[in-house]
C-alpha cells in the first residue's frame, strides 16, 4: 500500500501536482519518518530553500551515502562540492521559491544563533513555524483568528431558545501549504467535523466551507453569496461571509456582514461575538462588552465569546472580570490553548510567577504552532529568574513574529541575563524601538548597556530617553546621573542624584545613590559634601549596603578627615564694660 502512494506522490510531482504530491508524501512520512527516501521527494514538494535543505539533512543523516540527498545539499550550497562526485542534478528539480519575508535580513545576533543551537529539532520547528497558521503577523495577544462555524438552515431561523448554538470551531490556514506542520504530532487544532443541514444549495455551503478551510477567503465568500441568494433568511451564512472579510481585515465589510446576519436573526449569537471582534480590530480602544455580553447571553455555551470577554477586560487591567471570564472559557473550551494563554498573561499581569508558568506550558503544550504562548512562556521564564529556559523561545517567536516590539525586549532582556554579546543585546532592543518608542525598559536596559561599554553619550541619550517617558522612575533617574558622571559632567551628576535620592522607593534605591554621590562629590572638590554622604551610606540597614561598600566609605572618611584643614576657632574679643561715674 505504501509503494502506490509512494508511486502516486511521485507521478503527482511529476504531473506538476505539488500540492497532492506533498499531502501523499506527507501521509508516508507520519507513518515512517526513517525511510530516507521519502524526505529525499519530500524536498522537492515544499516551498522555501529552508524546508527543502531539512529534508535533504534528514535523509542524508538516516542514510550518510545518500547520493541524491548530497547532491541536493551541494545543489543548494549547504554542503561542500569535494564530498560527492559531479552530476547533473537529480530530476526531483527542486523549484527554490523563497518568500522576501522568509529571507528578510535579521538584526546581527551574530553569537545568538550559535550560542542556541537548537539542533534538528530546531530546524524542524523554525520550519513548521514559519508556514504554519500564524504567517509571522500576529502580536501577543493576537493569536491565530478563531472562527466559529455554524450549519445551515434550510428554512427560516425560528427564534432560538438560551441554548448552544450549534457550531464548529476552527483555525483557519492560510494559502502556502504547510506540509511539514503534518508531521508535527502534537497540535491543537483538529480537522473539524462540519454540520450541515439539507437545503437547496448544500453543494455551494459545502465548497465554500472547504475552500474556508484553505484560507481562500474570497473563492468560500463567492460560494457562501450564492447561497444568500437564494436564502436571504440564512443569518449563519451572512455571519460566515462577514468572518471571510474579518480574515481579510476588511472590518467594515465585515460588520455589514453580521449587521445583516442580525437583521435576519435578532438573537444569533455568533453575529454579536462577529461584530466585538471585528470593531476591536478595527479601533483598539472600543469598548465592545455589549456586544459580548449579548453573545454569552443568547448562547452560554459560546466559549469563543467568553474568551474575547477575557482578554479585553485583560487589556483593560480588570483581572477581577478577566478572571472569571477566563475560568468560563476554560470550562466550555478545556482543549484549547487560548484560555491556558490568556490566564497566563494575566498571571503575568499580577506578578504570580507560578501561575504564569504552569499556565503558559499549558498553552504552549496543547498547540506548539501558537506562537503567542512563546513570548508568554519565554516571559513568564524570565520573571521566574530562567532566563536561558526563555531564550529559545523568544528566539522563536521574534524569527516568525517580528513585527512585535514587546518580543525584541523580551529577547533583549534574556541575551542580557544570559550573558550575551552586548551587540546582540542592542540589536534586539534597537529592533524594539524602532518598532515601539515608548519603551521605557529598552531604553534603560539600553542605558545599562551603554555603561557597562563606557559610552557614556550613549548613555546619556538613553536615559534621557527612558526619564523623558517617566519622570518618576528612579532607574531612568539615577541611571542618567551615573551616565553625567562617566562623561565628566559632574555638576550636572550631583544634581541628578540629588533627584535621583527624593525618587528612591527604598533604602536600598537609596544606598545607590549614597555610594555614587560621594564620590561625585569628592571629584567636585566639597569634602563636607562628600564626608556627609558616606556617613548617610554608612548609616544605612546593613542588609542594604554591601561589605565592600561599607569598607570604602570607611577608608574614604578617613582619607578626608585627615585631609581636612582645620577650622580656627573664634576668640571673643573682649567688651570694655563702661565704669559708672562717681
Amino acid at each position: 500500500m505504501n509503494n502506490d502512494i509512494f508511486r502516486n506522490a511521485q507521478q503527482a510531482l511529476r504531473e506538476g501536482d505539488r500540492q497532492r504530491a506533498r499531502d501523499l508524501m506527507t501521509r508516508l512520512l507520519r507513518e515512517n519518518k526513517e525511510n530516507p527516501e521519502y524526505w529525499f521527494w519530500m524536498s522537492a514538494m515544499v516551498d522555501t530553500r529552508k524546508e527543502q535543505v531539512y529534508c535533504l539533512q534528514q535523509a542524508l543523516k538516516l542514510e550518510p551515502e545518500h547520493a541524491g540527498a548530497r547532491r541536493g545539499l551541494v545543489w543548494f550550497g549547504a554542503l561542500s562540492a569535494e564530498t560527492v562526485s559531479p552530476a547533473a542534478p537529480p530530476d526531483v528539480h527542486w523549484q527554490v521559491t523563497v518568500a522576501a519575508e522568509a529571507e528578510r535580513k535579521r538584526p546581527p545576533l551574530v553569537s545568538l544563533r550559535g550560542a542556541l543551537a537548537l539542533g534538528a529539532g530546531g530546524l524542524l520547528l523554525a520550519a513548521l513555524l514559519w508556514w504554519g497558521v500564524f504567517g509571522g503577523g500576529q502580536r501577543s495577544l493576537s493569536p491565530p483568528p478563531t472562527v466559529t462555524l455554524v450549519a445551515l438552515t434550510d428554512t427560516p431561523s425560528p427564534v432560538p431558545s438560551r441554548t448552544a448554538t450549534p457550531r464548529i470551531t476552527l483555525t483557519p490556514t492560510p494559502l502556502t501549504p504547510t506540509p511539514l506542520a503534518m508531521i508535527l504530532q502534537a497540535t491543537y487544532t483538529p480537522t473539524p467535523l462540519y454540520v450541515n443541514t439539507p437545503h437547496a444549495v448544500s453543494e455551494a455551503y459545502q465548497v465554500g466551507i472547504n475552500a474556508f478551510r484553505r484560507g481562500e477567503w474570497e473563492k468560500a465568500r463567492g460560494y457562501w453569496q450564492q447561497v444568500v441568494e437564494a436564502q436571504p433568511e440564512a443569518a449563519d451564512v451572512w455571519y460566515l461571509i462577514g468572518e471571510t472579510y474579518r480574515l481579510e481585515e476588511n472590518y467594515t465589510a465585515a460588520l455589514d456582514a453580521y449587521a445583516q446576519a442580525l437583521k435576519v436573526n435578532p438573537d444569533f449569537a455568533p453575529a454579536y461575538l462577529g461584530r466585538a471582534r471585528a470593531l476591536r480590530a478595527a479601533r483598539p480602544s472600543e469598548d465592545v462588552t455589549q456586544w459580548l455580553e449579548e453573545a454569552v447571553a443568547l448562547d452560554p455555551a459560546l466559549g469563543e465569546a467568553y474568551l474575547e470577554l477575557g482578554r479585553y477586560w485583560l487589556e483593560q487591567a480588570d483581572t477581577v472580570q478577566a478572571s472569571a471570564a477566563l475560568t468560563q472559557a476554560l470550562e466550555l473550551m478545556p482543549d484549547s490553548p487560548l484560555p491556558y494563554l490568556y490566564r497566563a498573561q494575566l498571571a503575568l499581569h499580577n506578578g504570580n510567577t507560578a501561575a504564569a508558568l504552569q499556565a503558559a506550558r499549558k498553552a504552549h503544550q496543547r498547540d506548539l504552532l501558537l506562537l503567542p504562548a512563546y513570548l508568554t512562556l519565554g516571559q513568564a521564564y524570565l520573571l521566574d529568574g530562567q532566563a536561558q529556559s526563555a531564550l529559545p523561545l523568544l528566539d522563536t517567536y521574534t524569527r516568525f513574529v517580528p513585527n512585535d516590539p514587546q518580543g525584541w525586549l523580551a529577547l533583549a532582556q534574556a541575551l542580557y541575563a544570559t550573558g550575551a554579546q552586548p551587540q546582540d543585546t542592542l540589536a534586539a532592543l534597537a529592533e524594539a524601538l524602532a518598532l515601539d518608542e515608548r519603551l521605557t525598559s529598552a531604553y534603560l536596559l539600553q542605558g545599562s548597556l551603554y555603561l557597562q561599554q563606557e559610552a557614556a553619550q550613549e548613555a546619556v541619550n538613553a536615559f534621557v530617553q527612558a526619564r523623558r517617558l517617566d519622570k518618576t522612575s528612579f532607574e531612568a533617574s539615577f541611571g542618567l546621573g551615573r551616565a553625567l558622571y562617566l562623561s565628566g559632567r559632574l555638576a550636572e551628576a550631583n544634581t541628578q542624584m540629588s533627584v535621583s535620592a527624593d525618587l528612591a522607593e527604598d533604602t536600598a534605591q537609596l544606598a545607590q545613590v549614597y555610594y555614587w554621590q560621594a564620590q561625585i562629590q569628592e571629584d567636585l572638590q566639597r569634602k563636607r559634601d562628600a564626608e556627609a554622604t558616606w556617613e548617610a551610606l554608612l548609616a544605612l540597614p546593613k542588609a542594604d549596603v554591601s561589605p565592600e561598600w561599607r569598607t570604602q566609605a570607611a577608608e574614604h572618611l578617613r582619607a578626608l578627615r585627615a585631609t581636612a584643614t582645620p577650622t580656627a576657632t573664634r576668640t571673643p574679643t573682649a567688651t570694655r564694660t563702661p565704669t559708672p561715674a562717681p
